[in-house]
């Protein structure tokens, strides 16, 4: 039971960081459009 447990945390802790990752780089990519596009892509007028 101790292992599954352990197994249980591992995988939980592999989905967390991946997702963080994610949101990190899509932080980066925000930051790439932002200085690529000379702004905010949320403060655009259209």
């Amino acid at each position: 039971m101790g292992r599954d447990k352990l197994w249980a945390i591992c995988i939980a802790y592999e989905k967390l960081s991946s997702s963080l990752l994610a949101v990190l780089h899509m932080k980066d990519l925000v930051e790439y459009w932002k200085v690529g596009n000379g702004g905010d892509p949320c403060m655009e007028s259209t």
